[in-house]
Formats: structure tokens, C-alpha cells, sequence
């Protein structure tokens, strides 16, 4: 079965607009309920991303723990080493798993390739839409 799933643009937060998509994140913990602490945020398709980013306040909000450290470059050029965590990744109809990511100090998460390479992705600029099959 495909599953489809079709959202518009954001033009109220971005300039120029720019895809995106209301996500939950939640603990990994399979002990806990799974309605449980679910924090929505907005994502940013971010094709030039290799790794998703959360925000640094979702990492405490649920406290979630370190598994590991990783050397990254940011956009401006910057070489750092930062941690990893796990969090429990959903969006409605399309995907719910736990997946390995950075933070970022920003407040929306920046959904990178680790993800979207898993899905058929188009981006209709002169509509305005994101439709991911």
C-alpha cells in the first residue's frame, strides 16, 4: 500500500517559503505509554541536511540520554563535534520509528536527508506543495 501525504508551504515563518511538516516527537522508551509527552513541532524539509536536528529544548523536555558524539559541519563552515540521541519520530500516516539525531538551538526541527532519502519526495514551488509517497 502507498501511503501519501500532501502539505502546503510555509509562508508565515520563512522567506522565501519553504516546505515543511507538523511532526511529534516523543521518548524512545517502549516502557512508556505511547500518548505519553508527545511534543509537535514544525520540520523544515531540509535537503541540504545529511543528519535530522532537533531543538535542544525537546532533548530536555523529554529527557532523552547521549548515546554518542559525532563530527559535523554546519552551513557556515563551522567543524564541531556534538551528541547523538534517540527520539521517537512521527508523522501522521507516513512514519513512526525511533531515529538517531543532533540537536540545533533553533525552535523547529530540520528534517535531513537520513529521512527524506527514504521517501519519494516532490516540491511543487510554483504550487506551494510537498507531496511525499
Amino acid at each position: 500500500m502507498i501511503r501519501e501525504f500532501i502539505n502546503s508551504y510555509n509562508e508565515n515563518d520563512f522567506n522565501p517559503p519553504a516546505p515543511v511538516l507538523d511532526i511529534l516527537l516523543a521518548s524512545p522508551n517502549p516502557f512508556l505509554p505511547k500518548n505519553i509527552t508527545q511534543i509537535k513541532r514544525m520540520a523544515l524539509l531540509d535537503t541540504g541536511a545529511d543528519l535530522t536536528a532537533i531543538p535542544e529544548e525537546v532533548v530536555r523536555q523529554l529527557g532523552l540520554k547521549k548515546i554518542d558524539d559525532i563530527m559535523v559541519l554546519d552551513y557556515k563552515g563551522n567543524f564541531f563535534r556534538t551528541a547523538i540521541f534517540v527520539v521517537r519520530f512521527i508523522i501522521e500516516k507516513l512514519i513512526d520509528l525511533n531515529i538517531r539525531v543532533i540537536t540545533s538551538d533553533l525552535d523547529y526541527v530540520h528534517l535531513g536527508r537520513d529521512i527524506l532519502n527514504q521517501w519519494e519526495l516532490y516540491l511543487s514551488a510554483s504550487n506551494k506543495t510537498i507531496k511525499i509517497s
